[in-house]
């Protein structure tokens, strides 16, 4: 459009008639014409403005209204303009329907006055822009529309989501909360039943079993537990300035027992001096959780290694847990931190998990408002990597 006005075409073969036709429209403000003398002119006129409406005659030499009139037809760019074709003969019934079949939606008989050409033009003026309001509100209501549709569609993705992490719990609950219950009672009827032939040995196999059971099952009703407080927002927040490396070295002879049982080494290699600003207790849940799933997918004689590097630049520290376990198939990769995706793996030595170790490293990692990634190859190892804010101890020397 030019200045919101319409962009008009006046095509004939006759430069009087073209001169004429202009001086007629010229008192008109709401139309801009183009000057074509011929068919081919018309087309190139099209191909270099936004066209609104054509004002073309019939009987031209050589390309003719007619013809024209077909060649914009079969392009779809410019098959819905107005054509409003012009002849000197009163047009029969023939020349009416092939006007219509090519496109054409009016004719006007020359010659003919200012005032008549002028009341056409106006009344397109005001049917053109009244479908253009429309068109317009219509493309609002399908925007909208749109929006909405995207709009239904992400809430029934968050809510077919939400279905899947339900069914998930319960397939834990049901599943993995039952056998090792189920486990209790059979061994607690097995030695009740039998107790009196048992022999220290026996016991002592009996309360082994027992007790890896029950840790087992400590471990997921713990995971349920702080896994339902971030679902209800009850997990709170409570950031301070921490020493990383002794949070880590906390760590570390928490579960150094639990690796020398494999024979893992486990090695915290965070520089003292390191301090973040963060949630202790959810640092805590973090490294706890990833240095557990390295010492269950590592084997034997391996090791994991606590370790950061500092970004002074974006002022976070890069804290990374690395094993020398079985790694993970890079397919899995973006899977791993998903509850409704994620399935549980037996470790190195068909150690059981519950699944939402990673689910709350994940959440953790997000409450702390920091980033959390992944690098691992299949019989190489992983290396699990967070970010933590980063807090900047002035130094200073006593001269």
């Amino acid at each position: 459009m030019f200045e919101g006005k319409l962009e008009l075409i006046i095509v004939d073969d006759s430069k009087v008639a073209v001169e004429a036709i202009s001086k007629m429209i010229d008192p008109l403000p709401n139309y801009k014409y183009y000057k074509a003398y011929s068919g081919m002119e018309c087309l190139r006129l099209l191909g270099n403005h936004q066209i609104d409406i054509i004002l073309m005659d019939i009987f031209m030499e050589g390309f003719d209204g007619f013809e024209t009139a077909r060649v914009i037809r079969a392009n779809q760019k410019y098959s819905d303009i107005p054509i409003i074709f012009m002849t000197a003969y009163d047009p029969d019934n023939e020349m009416k329907n092939r006007a219509l079949e090519l496109g054409g939606i009016d004719y006007i008989t020359k010659p003919f006055t200012d005032s008549q050409i002028q009341n056409y033009l106006n009344l397109y003026d005001r049917f053109i822009r009244r479908e253009r309001r429309i068109n317009q509100d219509l493309n609002m209501i399908n925007i909208q529309l749109n929006s909405e549709i995207v709009q239904k569609e992400k809430l029934m993705k968050e809510l077919q989501d939400a279905l899947d992490i339900r069914h998930k719990m319960f397939a834990i609950i049901s599943h993995d909360l039952k056998n090792p219950i189920h486990g209790f009672k059979a061994l607690i009827d097995e030695y009740m039943n039998s107790f009196d032939s048992l022999d220290m040995n026996d016991i002592r196999e009996i309360f082994e079993v027992l007790q890896k059971s029950s840790t087992h099952l400590s471990s997921m009703l713990n995971d349920l537990l702080i896994w339902s407080n971030f679902q209800r927002g009850a997990i709170s927040y409570n950031p301070q300035e921490l020493d990383l490396y002794f949070l880590a070295q906390q760590i570390v002879e928490q579960m150094n027992l639990q690796a020398q049982n494999k024979s893992i080494g486990l090695r915290n290699d965070i520089p003292q001096g390191t301090y973040v600003f963060a949630d202790p207790n959810l640092v805590q849940l973090v490294l706890r959780n990833l240095v557990n799933n390295s010492i269950k997918f590592t084997p034997s004689q391996g090791y994991i290694t606590i370790f950061s590097t500092e970004d002074v630049e974006n002022s976070i520290v890069n804290v990374s847990v690395q094993d020398t376990g079985v790694g993970i198939p890079e397919e899995n990769l973006n899977e791993i931190f998903k509850l409704n995706k994620s399935t549980t793996t037996l470790g190195t030595n068909q150690e059981k998990g519950t699944g939402l170790g990673l689910v709350l490293v994940r959440e953790a990692i997000e409450l702390n408002r920091g980033t959390l990634s992944v690098q691992s190859k299949v019989g190489k190892g992983t290396t699990f990597t967070f970010t933590l804010p980063l807090v900047v101890k002035d130094i200073s020397i006593d001269l």
